[in-house]
């Protein structure tokens, strides 16, 4: 079963005078089943949402994106043929009269822990919280199936503090915020560089 935290945008990359519109829909960000039984954190708003926009930003930071107006119906459908996993026919016949995406882009943690270490000092007690998250990024081509890969992960350490903040705390200040941020980054990074060797081939 899909963990669907975010549902989001129509992105396509900037025209250039040579190049034709290259639409990519953000579908997914999933996280496995065995990670969020451990940290029902994945779950609340707070992370979801600040997963997945640090997805959609570093996409457009990349400077290679723009965002188009998102189109409810299409969105609707291109959700049904993935969670129904139709056949690409089925899908060519249900999506034939609208503006279709030529790219999936979808997002996984499919790894993440926390460590405490304690010790103490003259001062007090003195602890270290290390977070680290890995995240793949896939980019899949529509009308074939193929896609492109890319993880990373990102590692954040402070001390006295927690993994994921407090109620107050904006998701991009907490520690998993920040290692979700270098995980990102750097999946983004490597995808672009993929997809640049790719479309680079005669």
């Amino acid at each position: 079963m899909l963990f669907w935290l975010f549902l989001s945008c129509l992105i396509a990359s900037e025209p250039t005078a040579n190049d034709e519109l290259t639409k990519i829909f953000v579908i997914e960000l999933q996280v496995t089943r065995d990670l969020r039984n451990l940290y029902p954190e994945f779950e609340t708003n707070k992370v979801g949402f600040g997963l997945c926009s640090r997805v959609v930003e570093s996409i457009y930071e990349t400077g290679r994106f723009q965002f188009l107006e998102e189109k409810d119906e299409v969105f609707k459908r291109i959700l049904a043929i993935y969670v129904r996993r139709m056949t690409l026919e089925q899908s060519k016949q249900i999506m034939a009269n609208y503006e279709t995406p030529d790219y999936l882009f979808y997002a996984e943690v499919f790894d993440f822990w926390v460590t405490e270490k304690s010790q103490v000092q003259a001062s007090g007690v003195k602890k270290t919280v290390t977070v680290e998250i890995g995240i793949q990024l896939r980019m899949t081509e529509v009308a074939t199936g193929a896609y492109i890969p890319a993880s990373a992960t990102g590692t954040v350490q402070a001390q006295n503090t927690t993994a994921w903040g407090d109620t107050e705390s904006p998701f991009s200040q907490t520690l998993v915020g920040r290692a979700s941020r270098q995980a990102i980054e750097k999946a983004v990074e490597q995808l672009i560089q993929r997809w640049d060797k790719k479309e680079a081939k005669p």
